[in-house]
C-alpha cells in the first residue's frame, strides 16, 4: 500500500513514508490463455521512499510459458531499495526467463545464511523494457545464457546437477556469463567483488548501460553502440590485469555509444592518481558511416593507451575537460583573486614563476600531468584538462576531437558597489602521442578554460574575465 506519513498540509511532495513492497504471485498450468493483468508493484511513498516490485511467476509449458520470473514496477517509477531473489537458506536458482521492467531492480542474494555465503545463479533469456536493472552484488555468482547459447570460457569451471523438473544446481567460479551478442534489454551493474564473464565478443546496445566495479572477464572484443554506454570504475578491470586496467584485441565506441573511465584517486588533493591504462590491438572511437552519431570516450584524470592501432573518426570525440584537478588543487592552481590555473602557460591575474606553488609546470617535449584547477574565490574555479598518453605502434587515424581542455570559472555577480571575483578558469590539460605514423584532419586541444571574475548585479558588461 501507498505510505502516508509526515507531510505538510500544503506540500503533498513532502510525505517521508515509504511505500509497502510488492507481494508475491505464483501461477503453474499446463496451459494458459490468461490475458489479464498481474500486478506486484511497490507503494507510492515520500520522494525516493517507493516500495519494491515483488515476484511474478508462471509455468505454463504447453503454451511455451516456460519458468517466467516477473519484477515489474508497472508505472516506471523507481523504488529505493532492490528487489532481492532469496529463497530461505537456498544458494543455487535457475531462471529460465527473466523479465525486468519499468525501473524495477533485482538481485540474487542468500537469506538466513552466514554472510560470506556465496549464492549462484543461472539465467537463460533476459527481457525487458531497457529500463530494469540486473544488480549484480558482492558474493553473487549469475550466469547468463542468452537464447540457451554456450561459450564457455577458458580456464572456469562449470557444472549442473539437476534437483528438480525445473531447478539446476550450478557450481561455478564464474560469477556471470553472456551470449556472444549482448543486444541487452536491461542495464547491468556489476560492484566490487563481482565478476562478470563473457564469452570473446561482447556488445552492447539497445539504449543499455552497463557499470563495472568488478571484474569484467571473458571478453577480447568489446562493441559499445545504440546509444548504450560501459563505465568503468577505478576498482574494475580485466583477466591477469589490475585495478584500472583493461585488455582488448578490439575495442569500439560507436553509433552514440559511451565510454567512461577514471583514474585511481591518490586520496590526496592536488596530486595526481594512478592513470587508466588500456592495452590492446585496435581502438576506435566513432561510427565509420556518414551521419553516425557522435561517440564519446569520457576521462577522469589520467589515461595510457597503448595499442597497436588507434583511431577517432570524425563522429567521435576523446574528452576529459575540466576533469583534471579540480578548483584550487593541482601544482598550478590559481592562488587568489580568482586567477587562472597555469600549467604549460601562466593563468590570468597570476604572475607566479615556474617552481612557485601556482606558477607554470610540467614537460613541453613530454607532458603527461592534468591540468590545475582555477581560484575558487567567490565561486567555484573551473577544473584543469586531464591527460592523455598515447602510445601506437602502428598508426594514428585523427579525424575527430580530443579535447583536454580546462573548465570556466563559476560566474558570479554582486549588487555591491565593487567587483567580487568569481572563478578563475582551469588550465588546459596534457596529450603526448608516440607513433610511427601520425594522419588525419581532425582536433586535438588542451585550451585554458575562460574565467568568470566580477560583474556588477545591475552590469553584465562589467565583468573583467
Amino acid at each position: 500500500g501507498n505510505g502516508q506519513l509526515g507531510c505538510y498540509y500544503s506540500r503533498p511532495d513532502s510525505c517521508n513514508s515509504g511505500g509497502g513492497s510488492g507481494g508475491r504471485l505464483a501461477i503453474w498450468s499446463d496451459v494458459t490463455t490468461f490475458s489479464g493483468s498481474l500486478q506486484t508493484k511497490g507503494g507510492i511513498g515520500g520522494v525516493g521512499y517507493r516500495g519494491s516490485a515483488g515476484t511474478i511467476y508462471q509455468h505454463a509449458p504447453q503454451s511455451n510459458v516456460i519458468d517466467r520470473l516477473i519484477i515489474d514496477n508497472m508505472d516506471t517509477a523507481s523504488s529505493q531499495f532492490v528487489t532481492p531473489i532469496c529463497n530461505s537458506k537456498q544458494t543455487n536458482y535457475s531462471v529460465t526467463n527473466l523479465h525486468v521492467m519499468n525501473q524495477a531492480r533485482v538481485s540474487f542474494q542468500a537469506a538466513n545464511l552466514p554472510s560470506q555465503q556465496r549464492v549462484t545463479a543461472q539465467i537463460g533469456n533476459l527481457h525487458g523494457d531497457a529500463s530494469g536493472t540486473l544488480d549484480v552484488i558482492a558474493l553473487s555468482n549469475v550466469l547468463l545464457s542468452n537464447n540457451g547459447l554456450r561459450h564457455s570460457p577458458l580456464n572456469f569451471e562449470l557444472t549442473s546437477q539437476s534437483v528438480g523438473p525445473h531447478e539446476n544446481v550450478i557450481t561455478s567460479k564464474t560469477k556471470y556469463y553472456m551470449n556472444d551478442y549482448l543486444s541487452s534489454s536491461m542495464h547491468i551493474q556489476v560492484r566490487e567483488a563481482g565478476i562478470l564473464v563473457t564469452p570473446p565478443r561482447l556488445a552492447v546496445s539497445n539504449n543499455t548501460d552497463i557499470v563495472v566495479a568488478g571484474h569484467l572477464s571473458g571478453a577480447n572484443s568489446l562493441i559499445i553502440g545504440a546509444s548504450s554506454s560501459v563505465t568503468f570504475k577505478s576498482t574494475s578491470h580485466t583477466d591477469n590485469k589490475p585495478a584500472n586496467q583493461f585488455h582488448f584485441n578490439d575495442l569500439v565506441v560507436e553509433d552514440g555509444g559511451t565510454l567512461n573511465v577514471e583514474e585511481i584517486p591518490s586520496g590526496t588533493p592536488g596530486v595526481s592518481g594512478i592513470s587508466c591504462l588500456f592495452t590492446g590491438v585496435n581502438f576506435t572511437i566513432g561510427g565509420e558511416m556518414v551521419g553516425s552519431s557522435t561517440s564519446t570516450l569520457t576521462l577522469t584524470g589520467g589515461l595510457n593507451i597503448s595499442v597497436t592501432n588507434f583511431k577517432v573518426t570524425s563522429a567521435g570525440t576523446l574528452s576529459s575537460v575540466g576533469k583534471g584537478f579540480p578548483g584550487s588543487t593541482g601544482p598550478g592552481a590559481g592562488q587568489s583573486q580568482g586567477s587562472g590555473g597555469s600549467y604549460g602557460g601562466r593563468g590570468g591575474r597570476s604572475n607566479l614563476i615556474p617552481g612557485q606553488s601556482g606558477g607554470p609546470y610540467g614537460n613541453y617535449k613530454y607532458p603527461t600531468l592534468q591540468g590545475s584547477g582555477g581560484h575558487t574565490f567567490n565561486s567555484a574555479g573551473g577544473g584543469g584538462g586531464g591527460s592523455l598518453v598515447l602510445s601506437v605502434s602502428k598508426s594514428i587515424s585523427m579525424n575527430g576531437l580530443i579535447d583536454m581542455s580546462g573548465f570556466e570559472g563559476t560566474y558570479y555577480s554582486t549588487s555591491s558597489n565593487r567587483y567580487q571575483w568569481g572563478g578563475g578558469g582551469g588550465s588546459g590539460g596534457s596529450v603526448l602521442i608516440n607513433t610511427p605514423l601520425f594522419e588525419g584532419t581532425g582536433t586535438i586541444k588542451a585550451n585554458g578554460g575562460n574565467g568568470q571574475l566580477g560583474c556588477y548585479y545591475s552590469r553584465p558588461d562589467s565583468c573583467n574575465s
